[in-house]
C-alpha cells in the first residue's frame, strides 16, 4: 500500500502514535493508560486501530506486559522524530512571535561545564534575560549522541573526528595536551617526556568505554603500550 502524506493524515493520528510510543516505553497498556490519563480500553482500541490500519502486529502480548515488535520499534523511532519536528515548529513560531523569547539547550563535557560552559551561559543570560538556558554536562560521546538526536540545540565539546556535513561547527579555540608537574616533582627538570616514561606514575583516566577513553586508549596503543590502571 502506498502511504502518501494525505493517506497518512487520514488514517494515522498523532494521538494514536503517542499512545503507541507510550505503550512501548512503559511495557504495559495499563501503565501507559495511567500515564496518559485515559482508560486501558481506549489504549487497547488505539493500538488495534493502528495495527489494522498498517496491517502489522505492533506488540506481542504476554503475562508480564507487552513487548514491541520490530514494526513498533520502527514506528517509535520515527515517531520520536515526528514529535521533535513538531516541537521545533512550535518553538520557531514562538520565536517568530517574540524573537527575544526562547529556550536553548546546551551540552558540554563535564570539565568545560565547570568553567567555560558556565561562563558562556551566564553571559548569554545577562545579554538575553528572556531566554532560558539549559546546560547539560556529560561525557563527550553522550553529548554528541544527544546532539545527533536533537535533544540539544548546540554543543561545546572537543572535536575528535570530522564533523558530519549536516552539522555546523565553529572552532572556538585550540587547546593542546600538556604534562603538568609540581614544583618539587622529579619530572620538573625533564624537557622531553614520552608516555613510556610515565607508565609507573599514578593516573586519572576517563572510563575506557567512553569516547574520551577510546582516544586515550588509541594514544597508548599507537606507541605499543597498554593503558595504565587509573589510580595506580
Amino acid at each position: 500500500m502506498h502511504w502518501d502524506a494525505q493517506r497518512l493524515g487520514r488514517h494515522l493520528k498523532l494521538r494514536d502514535l503517542n499512545i503507541v510510543m507510550t505503550v512501548a516505553r512503559c511495557g504495559s497498556m495499563g501503565k501507559a493508560a495511567l500515564q496518559l490519563a485515559v482508560s486501558q480500553p481506549a489504549v487497547s482500541k488505539a493500538i488495534a486501530d493502528v495495527e489494522r490500519t498498517l496491517r502489522v502486529r505492533l506488540f506481542d502480548r504476554g503475562p508480564l506486559g507487552v513487548e514491541p515488535t520490530n514494526y513498533a520499534r520502527a514506528l517509535v523511532d520515527h515517531g520520536v522524530a515526528v514529535f521533535d519536528e513538531l516541537q521545533q515548529a512550535v518553538r520557531k513560531m514562538e520565536w517568530l512571535a517574540d524573537p527575544a523569547l526562547g529556550h536553548v539547550r546546551i551540552g558540554c563535557s563535564i570539565v568545560l561545564a565547570q568553567g567555560f560552559g558556565a561562563n558562556v551561559v551566564n553571559r548569554m543570560a545577562q545579554r538575553y534575560p528572556r531566554v532560558t538556558f539549559e546546560l547539560t554536562a556529560d561525557e563527550s560521546g553522550a553529548i554528541y549522541r544527544a546532539l545527533e538526536e536533537r535533544k540539544l540545540d548546540l554543543a561545546i565539546a572537543r572535536i575528535f573526528d570530522p564533523v558530519p556535513a549536516h552539522l555546523r561547527s565553529d572552532i572556538l579555540y585550540n587547546d593542546r595536551h600538556v604534562i603538568a608537574a609540581g614544583a618539587h616533582s622529579t619530572w620538573i627538570r625533564r624537557r622531553r617526556l614520552q608516555l613510556v616514561d610515565l607508565m609507573n606514575e599514578p593516573w586519572v583516566l576517563p572510563p575506557p568505554d567512553t569516547l574520551t577513553g577510546s582516544i586515550v586508549r588509541e594514544a597508548f596503543q599507537a606507541v605499543g603500550l597498554k593503558v595504565p590502571i587509573a589510580g595506580q
